[in-house]
């Protein structure tokens, strides 16, 4: 479908899109006179030795000019770009909400009046708890284990996060068939160990978590005391959950996380379900095998669910329906859940409503916006720019591998083997997503979002016990982001990604090796790293790698994984090695991959004539901006807990540290901060 076509279906929307065009060329007005989107030699911080600290030499000046602003926990290049493409799906969904002749059913339909229902706070104000009522009914009518269980299936279909969770995988050890998953679930804080460390700040917010769980408790209309005594239920629950379930350092490891389970041998791990009723209300009696991530978590949930009294398991999924539509429901309840989320983000103000709801129809609809995005927004002579820069680093890493003599044969064959196989997607999807199931009415924002759960955990749970296909995307075209999924063996880059900072075609291309190559080189470097080296070029979790070959990269990433174990962020919040190891080991391979690509393709030695800067000088600076950006202290102790990333600033520096070709660009040596005399290297 063309732009001319969506300009009939949405009345109006040429005139906002005209309107959007003379703002975006406003900006472009006043970004010549600043220098294009994307690093500019205003940036640089002189004051700041670049051997010392690259990132914040690179960044100083830009840092400064750009603050986190009062709703944001953090904010940089990623933030700036994601604000940019949320104004402009902005005006879509208004113009779909606006429209009055769209057909009943058609996805331009439902985008608006889900957009259209988020925005009326009156109506979530008069209809208060009434639209979740259903579930509080359901709740309120548990009386025994088998009622919960009737209850917990509703909430899993719902996307609830209760107790553990349903879904859908490739198998790991056979890639082209699609099995039911059974995971670890139900906390309400972040990650497991919340509930278990005993510094000040922790314990500040579990204390906090304790209150604003009682506070919501009281706003369903019960007093003080008995909404505490519910809130201490809660969190004596989830603390128990959370005993049992692995970390998300343990998780990085598909064998540990990989185990498959004979439909009927349920009835000996969790006897307390009626698991025949259960298939068959989820629709999945297909169901044969079962993988069960953790099962020392199923084993110890049955034990679980007969020490705690069904009073308190009541309370419990109470509390898991808040926690999922508080912030869909009336004003008391969206903010008391910001003021509570603000302790973990750090952001000082809620996000205005139509940022919000922009996000949540996003989130339910976002490939039929998607669509239109990339029909309005996306130039198709980017795509074929990217895709230049993305085989020239593939064939990089084609070379680095065949000409690499310490690994044994059989392993460099496999590996090119796996290279070769890699799929790439780019921009969009070539089939999109079909949303006829989905139900959208202007009815209730809370109960269109439920319904949107629905339709989407339903769309996943359709696809157990058929064949793989190759056409699924996991992220939408307007997503600035992008991944390497090793079940599939692709990297996917969408539109959203595709612009400046990370790509400008008007740009030097050290500055787009620097940028997006390094980004490509970095998801192409997922198919090397801790993780996805455990999977072989069809995407089955397979050992293609010799003892001698194995063991050199199991040191290789020990070194990354200490290397970052001595950083720390907010005075004591140390980042965890472990965790962070496979995007660390993807920064460095990504960034050799791109500089190898570039100097393949450049002379690096040459100046620059619009920076007058050596091309090999621009290429870092390219690199260290894409990661421009500060993160709100809450925010930061936060990440190092639940991301796999690093924060930002290590990101850059952790990486140029183990990259000599950056020490011998800057001339780093012995007593700079960032020169490293063996530095870490994977391959």
């Amino acid at each position: 479908m063309n732009v001319r076509q969506y300009f009939s279906i949405i009345p109006g929307l040429l005139i906002r899109l005209a309107v959007l065009s003379s703002i975006l060329l406003a900006g472009s007005a006043v970004a010549s006179m600043q220098g294009r989107p994307g690093f500019q030699l205003e940036n640089i911080d002189q004051s700041i030795a670049a051997a010392d600290d690259f990132y914040s030499y690179a960044n100083g000046n830009w840092l400064i000019a750009n603050p986190i602003p009062d709703e944001e926990s953090r904010w940089g290049t990623f933030n700036i770009l994601r604000s940019n493409n949320t104004r402009q799906v902005r005006y879509i969904l208004e113009a779909a909400a606006e429209n009055t002749v769209a057909e009943e059913g058609s996805e331009i339909k439902k985008i608006g009046d889900f957009y259209a229902t988020g925005l009326d706070t009156d109506k979530a104000d008069r209809l208060g708890l009434t639209p979740i009522r259903p579930e509080l009914d359901m709740i309120k009518d548990i009386n025994n284990l088998y009622d919960l269980q009737m209850t917990l299936q509703h909430f899993q279909l719902h996307g609830i996060d209760a107790i553990f969770n349903i879904g859908q995988m490739q198998d790991f050890t056979n890639s082209n068939r699609i099995i039911t998953v059974f995971d670890q679930g139900g906390l309400g804080l972040p990650e497991r160990d919340y509930y278990f460390k005993q510094d000040t700040k922790t314990l500040n917010i579990r204390n906090a978590y304790l209150r604003h769980i009682a506070t919501l408790f009281r706003m369903l209309g019960i007093n003080e005391q008995a909404a505490h005594k519910a809130a201490k239920a809660v969190i004596t629950i989830e603390t128990d959950l959370a005993r049992l379930s692995l970390s998300r350092s343990q998780r990085r490891d598909p064998a540990a996380v990989y185990h498959l389970l004979n439909k009927k041998k349920l009835n000996t791990l969790l006897p307390s379900f009626q698991w025949k009723t259960y298939f068959s209300r989820l629709d999945l009696l297909q169901t044969e095998e079962i993988n069960i991530t953790n099962p020392d978590y199923f084993q110890n949930l049955e034990k679980l669910l007969h020490h705690h009294p069904i009073s308190a398991w009541k309370y419990y999924l109470q509390w898991r329906l808040l926690d999922t539509t508080a912030r869909t429901l009336s004003a008391p309840f969206v903010n008391q859940n910001f003021a509570f989320k603000s302790m973990l983000s750090g952001s000082k103000e809620i996000k205005p409503r139509w940022r919000r709801v922009t996000d949540e129809t996003n989130r339910i609809l976002g490939f039929a916006i998607g669509h239109i995005y990339v029909d309005l927004y996306f130039p198709a002579s980017s795509k074929k720019r990217v895709i230049d820069i993305l085989e020239n680093i593939r064939n990089a890493l084609n070379v680095s591998l065949s000409e690499n003599n310490l690994l044994a044969p059989a392993t460099k064959r496999a590996a090119i083997e796996k290279l070769n196989a890699m799929r790439s997607k780019i921009a969009y999807p070539a089939n999109w997503r079909d949303y006829t199931d989905l139900v959208v009415t202007r009815d209730s924002y809370a109960r269109n979002l439920l319904n949107g759960n629905a339709f989407l955990i339903r769309r996943e749970l359709n696809k157990i016990g058929n064949q793989t296909t190759t056409n699924e995307w996991l992220m939408t075209p307007q997503s600035v982001n992008a991944y390497y999924n090793p079940s599939m063996n692709e990297i996917v880059f969408p539109a959203g990604i595709l612009q400046p900072p990370f790509f400008d075609s008007a740009a030097p291309e050290a500055l787009n090796y620097g940028a997006i190559g390094a980004v490509i080189g970095h998801e192409i470097s997922h198919g090397f790293d801790d993780q996805g080296s455990h999977f072989d070029s069809t995407g089955n979790l397979k050992n293609w790698w010799s003892l001698t070959d194995k063991n050199n990269f199991n040191n290789a990433a020990a070194c990354i994984s200490k290397q970052f174990d001595g950083y720390t962020v907010d005075g004591d919040a140390q980042i965890q090695g472990k965790l962070v190891t496979g995007e660390a080991i993807a920064d460095l391979l990504g960034l050799t991959l791109a500089w190898q690509a570039f100097v393949r393709a450049n002379n690096s030695t040459e100046i620059d004539p619009e920076f007058n800067l050596s091309t090999a000088k621009l290429f870092y600076f390219g690199f260290a901006h894409v990661w421009a950006g500060a993160a709100r202290p809450e925010y930061l102790r936060t990440s190092v807990q639940t991301d796999p990333h690093p924060p930002a600033l290590f990101r850059v520096n952790g990486t140029l540290i183990n990259f000599p070709p950056f020490m011998e660009t800057f001339n780093t040596k012995p007593g700079d901060r960032l020169y490293k005399p063996t530095p870490c290297k994977i391959w």
